[in-house]
């Protein structure tokens, strides 16, 4: 499986498609506007929604990478599986991808899922932890993606549509083993680690409430003024159906960024029982030799790994969220280091507690 695919180019989407080249894959890339790449890549510049431009966008391809806008990515997804193609997929649709399990297995079809930084390898993290720590009591998964010098702004290499419907979609967490929904932006959440940002509870779980702990919360973070200004348009019903659009128009523009814009993105996942605290973190920071912004190598070297791990290795047919494929150890200490030799900075910390310590 040597031929991929990467449906979307957008600055995630260009990334993978280059990176994927550098590692000797040979790659093709579509999108409807038109990309130019660093490394030899084929583009096609086409609609994919086109059932003609999907079958072409396709032939004689081995691995799909869904790089795609939420709103149309789960479509896309069925008919790569219809068309017996593996997938690595990091779109993050609202669907429940799991549901596909049975349909993917029919086809003889692998799709790694949700396979990026988060949900990604903050679901591999959390798997791990849950897998040394058995009796864990309590999960926070800390993530975000932010300008480093305008603290006051958001700036977004994804989707900003996708964007703001993580700000408005009712956000779900575990609490005393049950799952409950909580609306982002409701509450803030003191972040210790970065007192310029607050956490709000985000919809990035996913998979993960299929977990069996007793707490278990996803946290996304922003600067203070940033979760300021979305509470307010939220409040004041910019964020309504009927305003959408036009918000949604206006924030692309805004949270565009541009080429020198500097960013950097963080991860931690904590969790500990009554014995010890394991914290897993990830940072990374704009690549300013390349010129390549964090979020998109934050996402897009994951997703990279993912295809090198589907390529390299004997897989079952169905849908493999980050956190099962996580548990085959060999393949999680190949992410690790993938991530680690393209200067992604990793650590795990193992905290013990003394006796009559609060928790």
């Amino acid at each position: 499986m040597n031929k991929i695919v990467v449906l979307g180019t957008g600055l995630v989407g260009k990334f993978v498609a280059d990176k994927l080249s550098e590692e000797g894959f040979e790659v093709r890339a579509c999108d409807v506007n038109r990309t130019t790449f660093k490394n030899k890549v084929e583009f096609v510049q086409c609609d994919i929604t086109s059932k003609t431009n999907f079958k072409m966008a396709l032939k004689d391809i081995d691995v799909v990478v869904n790089a795609l806008p939420g709103s149309i990515a789960y479509n896309i997804l069925l008919q790569c599986i219809e068309a017996k193609k593996h997938v690595v997929d990091f779109s993050f649709m609202s669907e429940d991808v799991l549901s596909m399990s049975d349909f993917a297995k029919h086809y003889g079809v692998t799709v790694l899922t949700d396979f990026g930084f988060a949900p990604g390898i903050s679901h591999m993290f959390t798997a791990r932890l849950v897998e040394e720590l058995p009796n864990v009591e309590a999960i926070e998964i800390w993530v975000g993606g932010l300008p480093k010098d305008q603290v006051d702004e958001y700036k977004a290499v994804f989707s900003p549509r996708d964007i703001i419907e993580e700000y408005i979609r009712p956000a779900r967490y575990i609490d005393n083993g049950e799952v409950k929904s909580e609306d982002p932006f409701a509450k803030s959440y003191f972040c210790h680690f970065d007192q310029r940002c607050f956490g709000f509870i985000s919809d990035g779980l996913r998979t993960l409430l299929d977990l069996n702990v007793k707490s278990l919360a996803e946290y996304t973070m922003r600067y203070k003024e940033h979760f300021w200004k979305m509470r307010y348009l939220k409040e004041d019903g910019f964020f309504d159906p009927e305003h959408l659009e036009h918000t949604a128009k206006v924030l692309t523009d805004k949270w565009k960024l541009k080429e020198n814009d500097k960013d950097f993105s963080i991860l931690k996942v904590i969790g500990g029982d009554k014995n010890q605290v394991i914290s897993y973190s990830f940072y990374d920071a704009y690549d300013t030799k390349n010129k390549i912004h964090s979020m998109a190598r934050a996402t897009g070297l994951p997703v990279v790994a993912g295809v090198k791990a589907l390529v390299n290795h004997k897989w079952e047919s169905g849908i493999f969220p980050p956190e099962k494929v996580a548990l085959n150890e060999v393949v999680f200490k190949e992410v690790w280091k993938y991530l680690k030799d393209n200067g992604i900075k990793l650590s795990k910390k193992i905290q013990h507690k003394i006796e009559g310590e609060a928790t």
